[in-house]
Formats: C-alpha cells, sequence, structure tokens
C-alpha cells in the first residue's frame, strides 16, 4: 500500500501537514460534536440508532438495542426453547435452568448429553455425591450400587463373599497368611496350617505337633525309632492302627466270612494298573467268594469297601472257593491270569475235593458276577479230610515261570496232617499253558519232587550265576540232618535250593533231598522253611535270602523268627550255609516269620526291605513288621530293624496271614495288603477284614 491511500485519523493537508477534523461525516449535517469519524454513536445527539438483527431470528442484538444475546444463532432469542446444551437460549441470563430438577447443582443424565444426575429427582444423587454402600442404591451414578468398597473386586454387601470389604487383602482366594489372626481367603477362618502339609498347628487347635515341617502331621508313616513322632501320636517307635490304613475290605458284618484268608496284587484287565484280589472262602453260606478290585475304577473305591463292592464278583456255586489265590501269566499271552484253591471238607452234607481253579485274563475287564461256570479248568486232587471232621483244608501254591519261557508254573505244597490220608508231602509243579476242563492235578503236573514237612515254594532269581532261576522250598516240619529226610521228633526244618531246570525235569519221582545243591538246616524244633523271600536287602546288587521259623523258642516258646542269608549263597556240596543275622521274638506262639515279602524299597535307601508277620504277637492280636533290609541284616531285635509296624484291631484276628505287595496307587513307591481273616466285626463271626496301606514317605 503507498502513502497516498493512507487514511489517517485527522486530515491530510497540502504540504502533508496532519490537523484535527471536525469529525463531521461526507454528507452529515448534524451538529455532533463527538470525535468519531467512521460510525455514530446511538446516543449521538440528533442520531437515529439503526437495529440489526444478524441472524434473522426476528431480535435484533442487543448491540444494536435490541434483545438477542446471541445474533449469530438464531436459535437463541429472548423467549427460546430451553435446551441443555451450556448454553442460554432463551437470552434470561441462566443456562440449562430447566434440567435441574433437584436443585443439586448437577443436570439430568437422561436429558442433557453432558448430564450427570442420574436421579435429577433426588438431590442426594448425582455424579458428585458420596456413595453409600450395600443400601441397594446409585448415589454417585457409576452404574451401580457400591459392593467393593476395598477395590478388590468381590462383592462384600449382604449376599457378597468378600468377609472383609475394608481390606483389599481380604477376598475369597487370596493367599492367606497363617496364624495372624486374619481370616484372609474368607474361609471361615484364619489359617493354621503352617507348613502347608493340610494339618493345623496344635497350638492353635489343630492336631500337627510341628508346624513348621510338612513331613509331620496325623496319618503320615512314622518310621520306627528315627527319633521323630511323625505321626503326631505322641511316640515314636510304636505300632499303628490298622484301623487307619488308607483302605480297607471287609466281609460281610455278622457272617463268617473270612475275607481276606488269601490276597494278591496284579493287572487281571491288562490297563497297568495293579489290581486287588481279597478270597473269602466262607463267604455266600460257606460257597466262597472272590472279589476283584479294579485298579482302573480306584476313583470309585471308598475308604471303608465290603467285598461286595467288588468290581468283579466270583460266587462259588460249590463250598469253600478261595483258600488261596495267585495271578500270573499262565498261558504266556502276556494277560494275567487268576488261579485260586478250594478246600477240602467231608462233614454231614458239606462235601468237596481240594481243586485249583484257574481263570485266563484277556487283559480286559470280567463281567461284573461270576462263577466256576466262567472258569476255564478245575484241576483235582482229593487230601484225603478225615469224614466228620469238621475242618477244611486247602493247599499253599505259588505261581512263577520257573523256565522262562513266558508261561508261568504253578508249584503246589502237598503237605501232610494227621487228619489228612491222601496228601503225599509233595511239591507238585504244573507246566505254563493253557487247561481247560477238569482234570486230576496230578495228571498235568511237570514233575513232582517229594520232600518232608513240605510248607513253603519261593521263586528266586538265579543265585548261582548259571543263567538259570531257583526254587527256594522249605520244609518246616523236616528233622535233623542226620537223619536224612525221614522225620523225627526234633523239626529243625530245612529250606532248599533247587535250579528251576532240575525241578521241571524231576518227574513224577523227583526226590528234592537228591535235587538240592544247597540248603540252610534250623534248629531245635524252630521249623525253618515256614516261609522264605528274596530280595537285595543290603543294595549290594547280589540276591539275599529271608526265612522264616516260625518255632524258633529262644525268647519264648514259638516266640518265631527270621534268618537272613547275605549273599544267598549256598554251598554247593549241599552243606548248611551260616546265616547272616536271626531276628527272633519275643512273644509266646507269637509265630514270627509266619509269612515273609520282599516289601520292596519301602524308604527310598536303594536296599529292599522286608514285610514280615508275627501272626499271633501283640497280646495275640497279631502284627506286621516292615524291616528296613539293611538293618535286618545286622540289628539284635526286631525292634532295631523296623521301619514300620501294624497291630492288628482284635484279639485273634490273624492279622497278616495273607500279605500281598505291589504298587497299587502308581507312585513308585510299595503299597501293602495285609489280610485278617480272623477279625469279627461283631466279636464273635469271623467275617474277615483286609488293610490296604498306601505308600506316604
Amino acid at each position: 500500500m503507498t502513502r497516498s491511500h493512507l487514511t489517517l485519523l485527522g486530515c491530510l493537508l497540502p504540504g502533508t501537514l496532519v490537523v484535527a477534523c471536525s469529525g463531521a461525516k461526507p454528507g452529515d449535517t448534524s451538529t455532533d460534536t463527538d470525535t468519531r469519524t467512521n460510525a455514530d454513536s446511538a446516543t449521538d445527539s440528533g442520531d437515529t440508532a439503526v437495529p440489526v438483527d444478524q441472524d434473522q431470528d426476528g431480535h435484533a442484538s442487543i448491540a444494536s438495542g435490541g434483545d438477542d444475546c446471541n445474533d449469530n444463532n438464531y436459535q437463541i432469542y429472548p423467549g427460546a426453547p430451553e435446551t441443555c446444551n451450556g448454553v442460554d437460549d432463551d437470552c434470561d441470563g441462566a443456562i440449562d435452568e430447566d434440567f435441574d430438577a433437584d436443585a443439586d447443582g448437577e443436570f439430568s443424565a437422561a436429558l442433557c448429553t453432558d448430564g450427570t444426575d442420574c436421579n435429577d429427582n433426588d438431590p442426594t444423587i448425582g455424579a458428585t455425591k458420596p456413595e453409600v454402600p450395600y443400601d441397594g442404591i446409585d448415589q454417585d451414578c457409576s452404574g451401580a450400587d457400591l459392593v467393593d468398597v476395598d477395590g478388590d473386586f468381590y462383592d462384600g454387601g449382604t449376599n457378597g463373599t468378600d468377609c472383609d470389604d475394608t481390606d483389599p487383602t481380604v477376598y475369597p482366594g487370596a493367599p492367606e497368611i497363617p496364624k495372624d489372626g486374619i481370616d484372609q481367603d474368607c474361609d471361615g477362618s484364619d489359617d493354621i496350617d503352617g507348613d502347608g502339609d493340610g494339618y493345623g498347628d496344635v497350638a492353635f487347635g489343630g492336631d500337627d505337633c510341628n508346624d513348621a515341617d510338612a513331613t509331620v502331621h496325623p496319618g503320615v508313616r512314622d518310621w520306627w525309632g528315627d527319633g521323630v513322632d511323625s505321626d503326631c501320636d505322641g511316640s515314636d517307635s510304636s505300632a499303628a492302627e490298622l484301623s487307619a490304613t488308607t483302605i480297607t475290605i471287609s466281609g460281610a458284618d455278622g457272617a463268617q466270612e473270612l475275607a481276606g484268608e488269601a490276597v494278591a496284587i496284579c493287572d487281571l484287565d491288562g490297563d497297568t494298573l495293579p489290581d486287588i484280589v481279597v478270597a473269602a472262602p466262607f463267604a455266600s453260606s460257606y460257597a466262597g467268594q472272590i472279589g476283584i478290585f479294579y485298579g482302573a475304577n480306584r476313583a470309585s473305591w471308598n475308604a471303608t469297601m465290603t467285598l461286595t463292592d467288588a468290581d468283579t464278583l466270583i460266587t462259588s456255586t460249590s463250598l469253600f472257593l478261595g483258600f488261596e489265590v495267585g495271578c500270573a501269566d499262565l498261558d504266556g499271552d502276556g494277560n494275567d491270569d487268576l488261579v485260586t484253591g478250594r478246600g477240602e471238607i467231608h462233614y454231614s452234607s458239606y462235601n468237596t475235593n481240594f481243586e485249583l481253579e484257574i481263570w485266563y485274563g484277556s487283559g480286559s475287564m470280567w463281567p461284573s458276577t461270576m462263577s466256576e461256570s466262567d472258569g476255564d479248568a478245575t484241576l483235582t486232587m482229593p487230601i484225603g479230610v478225615a469224614r466228620n471232621l469238621t475242618s477244611v483244608y486247602g493247599r499253599n501254591f505259588t505261581v512263577a515261570d520257573l523256565d522262562g519261557d513266558g508261561a508261568s508254573e504253578i508249584v503246589l505244597v502237598n503237605s501232610t496232617d494227621t487228619n489228612l490220608s491222601k496228601a503225599d508231602d509233595s511239591y507238585y509243579i504244573i507246566g505254563g499253558g493253557r487247561y481247560s476242563g477238569s482234570a486230576t492235578l496230578a495228571s498235568k503236573a511237570t514233575s513232582i519232587l517229594a520232600g518232608s514237612g513240605v510248607a513253603s515254594a519261593t521263586a528266586l532269581p538265579d543265585i548261582d550265576g548259571d543263567g538259570v532261576s531257583e526254587l527256594l522250598l522249605g520244609e518246616s516240619a523236616h528233622g535233623p540232618s542226620d537223619t536224612g529226610d525221614t522225620a523225627d521228633t526234633a523239626t529243625p526244618g530245612r529250606a532248599s535250593v533247587v535250579n528251576d531246570d532240575d525241578a521241571l525235569a524231576a518227574g513224577s519221582t523227583g526226590e528234592l533231598g537228591g535235587l538240592a545243591y544247597g540248603f540252610w538246616e534250623g534248629q531245635g524244633s524252630e521249623a525253618l522253611g515256614f516261609a522264605g523271600a528274596s530280595g537285595d536287602f543290603d543294595g549290594d546288587g547280589f540276591v539275599d535270602v529271608a526265612i522264616g521259623a516260625i518255632g524258633e523258642s529262644t525268647n519264648a516258646t514259638n516266640a518265631g523268627g527270621l534268618y537272613l542269608f547275605a549273599p544267598a549263597g549256598v554251598a554247593p556240596d549241599g552243606s548248611s550255609a551260616t546265616a547272616t543275622n536271626a531276628l527272633l521274638g519275643s512273644a509266646d506262639s507269637g509265630f514270627l516269620g509266619y509269612v515273609v515279602r520282599d516289601a520292596g524299597d519301602a524308604n527310598g535307601d536303594g536296599a529292599d526291605d522286608l514285610l514280615v508277620t508275627e501272626l499271633q504277637g501283640d497280646l495275640t492280636y497279631g502284627r506286621v513288621w516292615l524291616f528296613d533290609g539293611s538293618l535286618a541284616l545286622s540289628a539284635t531285635s526286631p525292634e532295631d530293624a523296623t521301619l514300620l509296624a501294624w497291630t492288628g484291631e482284635a484279639a485273634a484276628s490273624y492279622t497278616g496271614n495273607a500279605l500281598a505287595v505291589g504298587d497299587i496307587d502308581g507312585d513308585g513307591q510299595p503299597d501293602y495288603v495285609i489280610g485278617a481273616y480272623g477279625y469279627a466285626s461283631d466279636g464273635t463271626n469271623a467275617n474277615g477284614k483286609v488293610y490296604v496301606d498306601l505308600s506316604a514317605r
């Protein structure tokens, strides 16, 4: 822009001199005296103001003398409808005055876009109002009543789950701090289990005697003699009550059933989970029953069961089935099979001969109910029970693969008795295979080994290094060695070792005395050989042997004892080996060594342990001992070698008359099944009971 085009607040005269002007607009004839140059003031004397209605809403702007407070918006003018928009629509000087009905300073959220009052009829309700928890009213217009005061996302109201809504660390499932007097997880009480073993501190009303050690609490294994009261029963080195074992299986209350006369652990359904087999030869009015509890159905097992809870219940149609049971693959098809013995009696209307009943497994569960008609073979051998004698006699047997062909043999012990006329004091070996129908047992016997006072048969691994396994054959009524195989009034007993090959090849006229390549011989009338077991009891990699001698009487008459031989080397010239150690009983007629089993590695020290029955120990209640294998080889008394001990529930229960060992719960540790066929829940009738102790190191 050039200087000649400048308009100044003055007058431009020739010579560029600026002087004051009169203030008159061109053509203006008024006598204004103000100095305005571009527009007249509305108050100018002699002027008339011109109204301005820029938004054409019928109202001139206030600036031009009208009443429109916003002449740029045609919706704003005096008398316009007031809307809730933060603007004075009707130019009355108030904004949104019709949208706060309760006059609490907050506009209605229902009518106003930016309104915050969710209830415009109640001055106590609005976005800025204090919330009252748990009254069912949303005072602060947050969308709901306040029921989580502490912000931990749990309802603290009447029907809520937050037991303390003022503390954000307290709510269901919150980490519990033991013994602080606060119930953080809202389970109804403060946690008094400081070590997390599931048992509360005894000092706070619980029953954990050491709440700083999770391995100490009621129900845990209390290792004998370790100086720790692990199960909190008030003492170390005390026998556990069998009634506290994990599972019990009983015969019917008030009935004479003898449940637990025989027990076994095997896998009859082929699922790799061990099954429990329980025999009750007097069940079902003396017919006898066999109950199979499959590992596959373990989740449905109750802590307290009866024989009729079995997944498969075999009920005999004859008499006295179940005087012994055994499981093995008899026919070599890869599936476990079941063998059970029938007792013999000839009394009044009760008449049966001894039999072996065989059921072959197929790798699946058997029907829920079965009888002999569902079995595959019956092998009969009368043993000559005296007629009108009320006693029932059975035979002991073991099943094992003696020749390594995958099909197990049955080794039956046909012991004599003054009431038996046909028992021949021999061992019958029935070769592995598949049998069917009925036959005499003798006709199916591969070998018959004549002995003297035969009592037990135990399969051994190869102990002489010739690549062939062995049999340990106990003759508990064997006479002194200087009389050969002829028994006399003394019965020191003998345990002989025979090569399996030799035993199988002996035929029907074998003589145990001539076949044995080594033996251990007892003393006095201790009945060595009544039971036996083998294992690596000292962890040195060599086979050791433990042999029961129920007539051992050093400390008390027939107190019994256990002889250990480590390693299980026997002299090849047939002479007797010397025991490494002996554990001797101390109770009159206690019969320590009545049943002996390899217990596996119970305490995790790398060596096998021993499960041993003292049939009438502990005031005839019966006791089962779990000996530390290593300690048993050197201890001076059973107590000094003991890991665990269980005492029977009642006198004359014959606790431990049958034992079985296996990993029932699949935890890699051995579990124990203990029979007590004489237990009488009513104090009179021996319904019998079986105890299943699941491992808990």
